[in-house]
């Protein structure tokens, strides 16, 4: 990669210019844009749409398209953190790595552990501990394995900074050895992420699908994260409670303290005008 203010060549995981300091971009998201990701997505989604025409689901396919253009971020997390980020003013949303660093949170299992910090040298190298992992979703709802609270985002803060991936990449790089390219037309950035929709959901739809069915197109959520189906979403550098557009509680809130909780985060958050439901 070439600097644009200097010229001078830089990593493409790097956010900011050695030799001259300026700002390069966001590496997931120059990653999801390079001209081999665009055209082996673009050759996909294509022949996803020849496919859809072929099934004469073409009509129903592209009210799929519509709906994702419009989809949301969703991240998942526990009561407690929903907590702390409704009610402590610096509070950042953090990711695994960071977490286990700082000593906030213990390690999982050694094996889960050690996959997770492959899959993400796999894929960002030095860029993995700025990578914050969510779902695509149309209707708000997350992946319950990783908690109740389905916070969505609001565009306007990751729309600039945010690829999806069309699985979890925690098996999307099975096989794939650190050093060695990932599968290729498998991304996007966020305003082409219905391509990756569209490439991985055509399947899924037929001649009599209804807009009700398109949202569990899109996410399933399993009885445990191995059966979760999703596209990831992958946002670069933290975010805070300003940055949340809607609260959806999903079931699950059984203790008292989790009931006490989710009620001071109600009231934050509807007022601070935050939307907020329960699922």
């Amino acid at each position: 990669m070439v600097c644009k203010t200097c010229g001078k060549e830089f990593d493409e995981l790097l956010t900011i210019c050695g030799s001259c300091g300026s700002f390069t971009g966001y590496p997931n998201v120059r990653l999801a844009e390079s001209p081999v990701e665009v055209e082996a997505l673009d050759s996909r989604y294509s022949d996803a749409l020849i496919a859809a025409e072929g099934r004469n689901t073409l009509e129903r396919v592209l009210d799929f398209e519509s709906a994702v253009e419009k989809s949301v971020a969703v991240f998942a997390m526990s009561v407690a953190r929903l907590r702390a980020m409704s009610t402590a003013k610096g509070e950042l949303y953090s990711n695994y790595d960071l977490a286990v660093r700082a000593q906030a949170r213990r390690p999982a299992s050694t094996s889960n552990d050690q996959h997770r910090r492959t899959v993400d040298a796999k894929m960002w190298g030095v860029a993995a501990s700025e990578i914050r992992y969510g779902a695509l979703s149309l209707d708000g709802r997350g992946l319950p394995s990783y908690g109740i609270c389905f916070v969505t985002l609001a565009d306007s803060y990751i729309c600039h900074r945010a690829s999806v991936l069309e699985r979890n990449s925690f098996d999307f790089l099975d096989g794939i050895r650190v050093g060695e390219r990932t599968p290729l037309g498998f991304r996007s950035n966020w305003q082409s992420r219905y391509k990756v929709a569209v490439t991985k959901c055509e399947t899924l739809i037929s001649i009599s699908s209804t807009p009700d069915e398109f949202p569990g197109f899109l996410l399933k959520a399993g009885p445990n994260r191995t059966e979760d189906e999703f596209i990831e979403v992958h946002v670069y550098g933290p975010f805070d409670f300003d940055s949340f557009q809607s609260i959806k509680i999903g079931k699950g809130a059984k203790s008292k303290f989790d009931r006490v909780s989710l009620e001071v985060s109600r009231e934050y958050a509807t007022k601070a005008g935050k939307d907020w439901s329960n699922d």
